[in-house]
């Protein structure tokens, strides 16, 4: 049944997800996923993913989009989370490392690659060094999206010293992020649990600072639109 599911919606979104610039078939010709670029395949599979309800079926989809676009980085990416969530650790693992021998400064690999050792408990020596490199590597990118992540990651697993290191990182990165109030709450819990107590209370003001201005904007933003209502009647 999901073999079936995704053949029909290769098919249907092939025709649509086409450009219209994308010239017209000769008489007889099948239009199939396969007759075009890698770069419409690999959007494609993404939407093909996106739409296949149970996790199965989003499995066969992303590994037919790996076998038919083995050098998206993208799909590996997609089909590892998949896996992952299926609880397939071996399989996730297996593409994951397939990525890095492809691409092995893919930060968002590393990642994964940790997180998969983390909750498979195989090779929990490994799950550390990754989710580490990954942070190395995302600081040169200035991702800090996933500095966040992995941050949040060692946070969860309470480890302080590596989350307080992802978030010194963050901030390096990207000095506004300590604005951001759910970043200086959870730095700010690191910082005590390292007994760096007066840094941790720098982050706690500037968290509260955040949350006063935010409220004084919400406030402002109903009082406006407050006053155009009572102008309309």
């Amino acid at each position: 049944m999901g073999s079936q599911f995704v053949t029909g919606q290769i098919q249907l979104i092939s025709i649509t997800s086409l450009r219209p610039t994308t010239k017209p078939l000769r008489t007889g010709q099948k239009l199939s996923i396969y007759s075009v670029g890698p770069s419409q395949q690999t959007r494609t599979f993404r939407l093909l993913v996106s739409r296949s309800p149970p996790f199965c079926w989003r499995g066969d989809a992303a590994a037919e989009g790996v076998r038919c676009c083995p050098s998206s980085l993208e799909l590996r990416l997609v089909l590892a989370r998949i896996q992952f969530q299926m609880r397939r650790y071996a399989d996730a693992a297996n593409t994951i490392e397939t990525l890095l021998a492809i691409a092995p400064q893919h930060a968002w690999a590393w990642y994964e690659l940790g997180k998969i050792s983390r909750n498979s408990y195989e090779r929990l020596e490994l799950a550390d060094i990754a989710m580490e490199h990954a942070a190395e590597l995302a600081q040169k990118d200035a991702d800090t999206g996933l500095l966040v992540t992995v941050a949040q990651n060692f946070l969860y697993d309470l480890n302080f010293a590596k989350a307080a290191e992802c978030y010194d990182q963050l901030l390096r990165a990207d000095p506004a992020m300590r604005r951001n109030f759910v970043v200086s709450r959870q730095y700010a819990t690191c910082l005590n649990a390292c007994r760096r107590t007066a840094e941790a209370a720098e982050m706690i003001a500037a968290g509260l600072e955040s949350c006063r201005s935010l409220a004084a904007v919400s406030t402002a933003d109903a009082w406006q639109c407050s006053s155009a209502r009572r102008r309309c009647f």
